[in-house]
Protein backbone atom coordinates (compact mmCIF):
# COMPACT_ATOMS: atom_id res chain seq x y z
CA UNK A 1 0.00 0.00 0.00
CA UNK A 2 1.44 3.49 -0.95
CA UNK A 3 2.22 6.17 1.74
CA UNK A 4 0.26 8.30 2.43
CA UNK A 5 2.97 10.42 3.97
CA UNK A 6 5.24 11.64 0.99
CA UNK A 7 2.81 13.37 -0.99
CA UNK A 8 1.99 15.92 2.40
CA UNK A 9 5.72 15.99 2.87
CA UNK A 10 6.79 17.11 -0.61
CA UNK A 11 3.43 19.87 -0.86
CA UNK A 12 5.13 20.93 2.45
CA UNK A 13 8.71 20.92 1.50
CA UNK A 14 8.08 22.81 -1.81
CA UNK A 15 6.43 25.53 0.21
CA UNK A 16 8.71 25.81 3.02
CA UNK A 17 11.45 26.58 0.23
CA UNK A 18 9.62 29.11 -1.71
CA UNK A 19 8.91 31.22 1.45
CA UNK A 20 12.68 30.52 3.39
CA UNK A 21 14.66 29.64 0.68
CA UNK A 22 13.33 31.68 -2.60
CA UNK A 23 16.67 31.00 -4.68
CA UNK A 24 16.40 27.14 -4.27
CA UNK A 25 13.10 27.28 -5.11
CA UNK A 26 13.67 29.52 -7.90
CA UNK A 27 16.79 27.34 -9.36
CA UNK A 28 13.91 25.02 -8.88
CA UNK A 29 11.40 26.58 -10.76
CA UNK A 30 14.43 27.17 -13.44
CA UNK A 31 15.17 23.58 -14.01
CA UNK A 32 12.06 22.03 -13.97
CA UNK A 33 10.30 24.94 -15.72
CA UNK A 34 7.72 22.98 -18.24
CA UNK A 35 8.21 19.31 -17.59
CA UNK A 36 6.09 17.30 -15.66
CA UNK A 37 8.16 14.92 -13.16
CA UNK A 38 6.23 11.44 -11.90
CA UNK A 39 7.70 11.40 -8.27
CA UNK A 40 6.97 8.30 -6.50
CA UNK A 41 7.94 7.27 -2.66
CA UNK A 42 7.17 4.22 -1.36
CA UNK A 43 4.49 3.55 -4.29
CA UNK A 44 3.00 6.94 -3.42
CA UNK A 45 3.03 8.86 -6.84
CA UNK A 46 2.25 12.32 -7.96
CA UNK A 47 3.23 14.24 -11.12
CA UNK A 48 5.08 17.76 -10.64
CA UNK A 49 5.19 20.70 -12.24
CA UNK A 50 6.46 24.11 -12.53
CA UNK A 51 4.90 26.92 -14.57
CA UNK A 52 5.00 30.91 -14.05
CA UNK A 53 6.98 30.48 -10.67
CA UNK A 54 4.78 28.27 -9.08
CA UNK A 55 4.78 24.17 -8.07
CA UNK A 56 1.80 22.07 -9.26
CA UNK A 57 1.25 18.52 -7.84
CA UNK A 58 -1.34 16.32 -9.23
CA UNK A 59 -2.16 12.89 -8.44
CA UNK A 60 -1.68 11.56 -11.92
CA UNK A 61 -0.93 12.54 -15.07
CA UNK A 62 1.45 12.12 -18.26
CA UNK A 63 5.37 12.75 -17.32
CA UNK A 64 8.41 14.08 -19.09
CA UNK A 65 10.84 11.91 -16.66
CA UNK A 66 10.51 9.93 -13.37
CA UNK A 67 12.10 9.48 -10.17
CA UNK A 68 11.61 6.85 -8.35
CA UNK A 69 13.09 5.95 -4.19
CA UNK A 70 12.01 5.19 -1.16
CA UNK A 71 11.28 7.58 1.78
CA UNK A 72 14.05 6.30 3.66
CA UNK A 73 16.28 7.03 0.79
CA UNK A 74 14.53 10.35 0.59
CA UNK A 75 16.11 11.30 4.61
CA UNK A 76 19.37 9.67 4.07
CA UNK A 77 19.86 12.35 1.20
CA UNK A 78 18.70 15.36 3.36
CA UNK A 79 20.21 13.90 6.27
CA UNK A 80 23.42 13.90 4.07
CA UNK A 81 23.94 10.55 5.09
CA UNK A 82 24.00 9.44 1.33
CA UNK A 83 24.93 11.83 -2.15
CA UNK A 84 22.92 11.58 -5.40
CA UNK A 85 25.39 9.78 -7.22
CA UNK A 86 25.98 7.20 -4.76
CA UNK A 87 21.73 6.53 -4.33
CA UNK A 88 21.69 6.18 -8.29
CA UNK A 89 24.53 4.11 -8.66
CA UNK A 90 23.06 1.87 -5.43
CA UNK A 91 19.77 1.56 -7.26
CA UNK A 92 18.07 3.79 -4.42
CA UNK A 93 17.24 6.51 -6.35
CA UNK A 94 15.59 5.44 -10.35
CA UNK A 95 15.47 7.76 -12.72
CA UNK A 96 14.11 7.53 -16.12
CA UNK A 97 13.39 9.75 -18.85
CA UNK A 98 15.44 11.60 -22.12
CA UNK A 99 18.63 12.81 -21.52
CA UNK A 100 17.74 16.20 -21.34
CA UNK A 101 14.81 15.72 -19.23
CA UNK A 102 17.54 13.67 -16.93
CA UNK A 103 19.84 16.07 -16.41
CA UNK A 104 17.14 18.69 -15.52
CA UNK A 105 16.11 16.55 -12.98
CA UNK A 106 19.59 16.18 -11.40
CA UNK A 107 19.81 19.73 -11.26
CA UNK A 108 16.37 19.94 -9.94
CA UNK A 109 17.50 17.32 -6.66
CA UNK A 110 20.42 19.89 -6.34
CA UNK A 111 18.80 23.08 -5.48
CA UNK A 112 16.13 21.03 -3.42
CA UNK A 113 18.58 19.74 -1.64
CA UNK A 114 20.50 22.42 -1.20
CA UNK A 115 17.64 24.68 -0.33
CA UNK A 116 16.55 21.79 2.19
CA UNK A 117 20.12 22.43 4.44
CA UNK A 118 19.29 26.15 4.46
CA UNK A 119 15.44 26.38 5.69
CA UNK A 120 14.76 26.74 9.30
CA UNK A 121 11.71 24.89 8.61
CA UNK A 122 12.94 22.12 7.05
CA UNK A 123 14.44 20.21 10.79
CA UNK A 124 10.60 20.43 11.90
CA UNK A 125 8.80 18.98 8.69
CA UNK A 126 11.56 16.23 8.51
CA UNK A 127 10.59 15.21 12.22
CA UNK A 128 6.81 15.21 11.42
CA UNK A 129 7.51 12.97 8.29
CA UNK A 130 9.82 10.46 10.37
CA UNK A 131 7.17 10.29 12.87
CA UNK A 132 4.50 9.64 10.90
CA UNK A 133 2.31 12.83 11.69
CA UNK A 134 2.08 13.56 8.54
CA UNK A 135 0.44 10.45 7.36
CA UNK A 136 -2.68 11.83 9.30
CA UNK A 137 -3.02 15.27 7.36
CA UNK A 138 -4.55 15.51 3.68
CA UNK A 139 -2.50 14.82 1.22
CA UNK A 140 -2.40 17.40 -1.93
Amino acid sequence: MPSPEFPVFLERSLDVLREQVPEAYRELDASLAGQRLRVAVDGAARVLRFAGGEHALAPDGAADAELRTRGETILALVDGELGLLDAITRDALFLRGPVEAVVRLDAALHAYLAGAVRAPGFPPLLHAYRSGVLAAQEPC
